[in-house]
């Protein structure tokens, strides 16, 4: 399901998003330490508001989701993992948002389906091709913590 390359190409974006964001970020706070050393009051308070600004939208809200989907990346890849093999129970048609990565949630039964304890709540990574499951599908799934890095159907 992933590949060394998908951890590549996204380290590649958290690049080129930091040089697309920082770098004027940081060229409008030093025009605020300017405006600052030459006395320029208001153009000093703008520079630096708007400087501050991008700053942490960039970090948040542009920056802060990749990372996120670069930890998933990282632990699909070389996290502990978990093997488990079920039937699907139930499957969420909405995603939902998990330590910053949006998935989508599946119930998967790994012993009998009457006995909630034998069923495991999994998360489909929902930036992936949603795969064709229907209910009462048999499944060999790896994970790590919650989150399937691997699939197949049995």
């Amino acid at each position: 399901m992933y590949r060394q390359e998908d951890l590549e190409k996204v380290n590649a974006q958290i690049r080129r998003e930091r040089l697309q964001f920082y770098v004027p970020a940081a060229l409008l706070i030093a025009g605020g330490v300017v405006a600052f050393i030459l006395r320029m009051k208001y153009l000093t308070m703008i520079l630096l508001a708007l400087g501050g600004v991008l700053f942490i939208f960039s970090a948040d809200v542009m920056i802060a989701p990749l990372k996120a989907y670069r930890r998933h990346l990282q632990n699909a890849l070389g996290g502990d993992q978990k093997e488990y093999t079920g039937v699907i129970k139930k499957l969420g048609d909405r995603p939902v948002e998990r330590e910053g990565v949006m998935y989508y949630p599946f119930c998967l039964s790994v012993g009998d389906p009457e006995n909630e304890e034998d069923d495991r709540l999994l998360y489909l990574d929902a930036n992936l091709k949603k795969p064709d499951w229907h209910l009462g599908d048999r499944l060999y799934v790896r994970s790590w913590a919650r989150f399937v890095s691997a699939w197949e159907k049995r």
